[in-house]
Order: C-alpha cells, then sequence, then structure tokens
C-alpha cells in the first residue's frame, strides 16, 4: 500500500470511522416550492389561459388530468441526513401543448417532469437523472470532506451580530414548527425566512442564507421571496429530527457502492 493511500485511510478511519453513530441524527425534510404572480402560480395560470384559449378557438381539447393540474409549476425537494449518507431529490413539473400543425383542429396536453437525485457518501458524490433514469456525474473526494459541513458552529448567536451577519435592520422571532425551534427573520420589504435554530452543534446556522430549500448548514423550512412581480414560497411539509429516514427515494438502482 503507498503511503499516500494510507495516510488517506487513516484520517478516513479517525475522522468518519471512529465517530458515534448518535453524533449526527437522522434528518428528513420535505418541501415545495412554488413561483407566483398576483398570489395565482405562473405555471398553472399559463396552462389554464392556454386551455381557455383553445376553447375560445372551437379547437377540440385533450387537457391534463385534475391531479396532473394540481403538480403544474411545482418544485419538490426532499433532504435526508444520516450518519454516512446526504441524499437530495428534486423534482418539478410542468407542460407542453401541441396544436393544429401536429393534430388539426385540436390542443393536445402533456405533462413534463424533470428531477435529479443527488447522493453523497465519505469520499464519492453521484448524480442520477431521475427522468432517464440514468447516472449523470460522478465524482471522486477526500473521505474526511464528508463531515465537513458538519462541524459544530462555535459563534454564539446574540445581540451585535447584525451587522457582521448582513442581517442590520431584519426583525428576529421565535417559535417552533414539527416540534423543533425556530427563528423566523422578517425584511423590511416583507421577504420571510424561517430556520431550524435547534442544530448548532451539527453545523446548523440560525442565520438568513441564500439558500432556496433546506441544506446541511442551513435548515431553511419556509421562504418567501419578492422579486419584481414574482414571489418565490417555500414551504415545509414534513421535518423529523432522529427518526429513521426512509431510503427508497434516495436510491439509485444497481449501486451498492453507495448504501453504505
Amino acid at each position: 500500500m503507498s503511503g499516500g493511500l494510507a495516510l488517506v485511510l487513516f484520517v478516513f478511519v479517525m475522522v468518519y470511522g471512529c465517530r458515534s453513530e448518535n453524533d449526527i441524527p437522522d434528518m428528513y425534510i420535505d418541501q415545495r416550492s412554488e413561483t407566483l404572480m398576483n398570489g395565482e402560480n405562473v405555471i398553472r395560470k399559463q396552462y389554464l389561459d392556454a386551455v381557455e384559449i383553445c376553447r375560445s378557438m372551437g379547437k377540440k381539447i385533450s387537457g391534463l388530468p385534475e391531479d396532473e393540474v394540481k403538480k403544474l409549476g411545482v418544485s419538490r425537494y426532499q433532504l435526508a441526513i444520516t450518519g454516512n449518507k446526504v441524499a437530495t431529490r428534486k423534482e418539478s413539473w410542468g407542460f407542453r401543448m401541441t396544436g393544429h400543425y401536429h393534430h388539426p383542429g385540436e390542443c393536445r396536453f402533456a405533462l413534463v417532469y424533470s428531477g435529479d437525485l443527488t447522493v453523497k457518501v465519505p469520499g464519492k458524490t453521484v448524480v442520477y437523472d431521475l427522468d432517464e433514469k440514468k447516472v449523470t456525474k460522478e465524482e471522486q473526494g477526500i473521505p474526511e470532506a464528508f463531515m465537513l459541513p458538519f462541524r459544530p458552529l462555535s459563534e454564539t448567536p446574540g445581540a451585535g451580530q447584525e451587522e457582521q451577519q448582513g442581517i442590520s435592520g431584519m426583525k428576529r422571532s421565535e417559535g417552533e414548527m414539527y416540534g423543533q425551534p425556530t427563528v423566523t427573520w422578517t425584511r423590511p420589504a416583507g421577504n420571510t425566512e424561517v430556520l431550524w435554530s435547534g442544530g448548532r452543534q451539527w453545523g446548523f446556522s440560525e442565520f438568513p442564507s441564500d439558500s432556496t430549500f433546506a441544506v446541511p448548514g442551513s435548515m431553511v423550512l419556509e421562504k418567501v421571496q419578492k422579486k419584481d412581480h414574482f414571489t418565490i414560497r417555500v414551504k415545509t411539509h414534513r421535518f423529523t429530527v432522529g427518526e429513521p429516514v426512509d431510503q427508497v427515494p434516495f436510491s439509485i438502482p444497481h449501486r451498492p457502492d453507495i448504501h453504505p
């Protein structure tokens, strides 16, 4: 065995292999995001407007079933964290339409799906396309890098940090969601962000971040972000800490190397 490889294996054992399984509790979060204009889902409104235009032109309409209409313009995000795996699953739904050129006298609508699954284990990251059902990216990395986002935070939140954290002028309030403590930040313009405030020993900050969804280091639970005429709204539908995580949504077929 070469000296370099031996050193890497030693660091892996010291940093990862000797950790207690209870150092990081299992975490799971399931979120939805929508882009709104005047309180309406933008993509869903585009679909309904297109259907109405076809109807006004006397076209035959092959529309989407109601359960698919509800998915339009929605992005679903799931995050799972365990002691030996971090996985994110991102999915979104839109629509496409074919008209007179392809189907004379008819407007046909179809649901369009896209999604990817990213799985990180010590020393490896794999990205899997959920629509095409194939691996699109694979990276090797040093084993100890897996644990870097989960180092305890040294700073203690409190007065005097507003300017340092870029939150001067923001209103802070405490609350609870899914049985977990939270902090809500409200900007003067009305944008809000709710973060989990119970995970500092695992590297989760309670200060506002640039993340749209929950990520290691910043467990965003809700967010309302206004820009021009649009509003991005993120809501959490489930959040658990210390409960077993169902790994089925985060499994890449035929890849035992990322299911330690």
